[in-house]
């Protein structure tokens, strides 16, 4: 992926460090009870952006979601990650409708950063052949509690905006990018 490309491109003030492979998450509202979450060992070569403020109301009437965005998207060399992050323990249900339109819409954005690339650097970036994951972490104030099974875990299948996976996690917590 020619990364170099995508970040000499990109508006800086929406790409988010990353130090020692490791990424926080901040949210920017003063009431959110979520206020960050660590991402840990990112994939060489990831990028993270700020989606939150992404315009497309000077474009778009208001309707039926399209100008809404998750908070992050994550690029990594084989996947994209669009995060949304909520402070309300019911968030998966309360905000299930809103969650799904934000990330359809963050998904075209990546389309678009795709197509702009391609159009303006003659660099393909192959965002359609990543895989996608749609994600939604959301304050709660209790504690996962894990049991011992002899049966494999299988991973949720969230490949697609209306099959997003829901975390409920406390605030600052760190999560492993090989979680995700």
């Amino acid at each position: 992926m020619p990364n170099h490309t995508l970040i000499s491109a990109l508006n800086k003030g929406r790409i988010i460090s990353i130090r020692n492979g490791n990424v926080e998450l901040i949210e920017k509202s003063n009431t959110a009870k979520l206020k960050s979450i660590k991402i840990k060992n990112l994939p060489e070569n990831s990028i993270v952006l700020s989606c939150d403020g992404f315009k497309t109301d000077t474009f778009f009437q208001k309707g039926n979601g399209q100008n809404m965005r998750c908070d992050f998207l994550i690029i990594t060399p084989i996947f994209l990650h669009f995060i949304e992050l909520k402070s309300d323990e019911n968030a998966e249900t309360t905000y299930k409708d809103d969650c799904i339109k934000k990330f359809k819409a963050s998904n075209c954005i990546s389309e678009y950063i795709d197509s702009v690339i391609n159009s303006f650097y003659n660099q393909n970036l192959n965002f359609n052949n990543r895989s996608k994951k749609f994600m939604l972490f959301y304050h709660s104030t209790s504690i996962s509690k894990t049991t011992t099974s002899i049966k494999p875990i299988q991973k949720p299948v969230y490949d697609t905006p209306e099959t997003f996976f829901s975390w409920g996690i406390q605030n600052e917590a760190e999560i492993d990018f090989s979680l995700l």
